[in-house]
């Protein structure tokens, strides 16, 4: 008798089982996957150097002992949808490092296109410039992300001088 009622939950498993074998749909036909869109990236111009006075200091979060400035005159809207950013980062001893970077609000990705040069005011191009996703360890990039290129999470802000605005209440 017992067997009996156990009959229809072991035909359903052996149905599940056989359809389970079955690989002739490649996709559920109820869902049209489509890959990422690839943006093209905007060819990349680097900017003119940044004079020492040039900088507006940003606060990244009372863990970081560094100091943060973005260059308010480097801060450009790009047609790929990205924020492009000169980016200066000063350790509690001193040194100095500059960074030329992009910024993707959409898919929170960031790239690194440049590094600076200070003894020479130029920038040198990264050789190996690739999109990553950012990662909670990137302290200063998501704080830009959320307080000043991205305020409505996945679209940049609307123009050069709503960034600038951004990153001078956000001392």
């Amino acid at each position: 008798m017992n067997a009996i009622r156990f009959l229809p939950v072991i035909a359903l498993a052996f149905v599940t089982l056989a359809h389970a074998g079955d690989n002739s749909g490649e996709y559920n036909r109820n869902y049209e996957w489509k890959p990422d869109e690839v943006k093209q990236d905007t060819a990349v111009t680097l900017p003119a150097w940044v004079a020492d006075d040039g900088w507006l200091p940003y606060n990244a979060g009372r863990m970081h002992k560094n100091r943060y400035f973005v260059a308010p005159s480097s801060i450009s809207l790009v047609a790929d949808g990205s924020v492009r950013y000169a980016l200066k980062v000063v350790s509690p001893e001193g040194a100095q490092n500059y960074l030329y970077e992009g910024m993707r609000c959409e898919n929170s990705q960031t790239i690194r296109y440049a590094t600076g040069r200070p003894e020479s005011k130029s920038w040198r191009m990264s050789p190996k410039s690739e999109w990553r996703k950012l990662i909670p360890g990137d302290v200063p990039q998501v704080q830009l992300k959320y307080d000043v290129f991205c305020p409505d999470q996945d679209r940049p802000v609307v123009s050069v001088e709503q960034a600038v605005k951004l990153l001078q209440n956000n001392r």
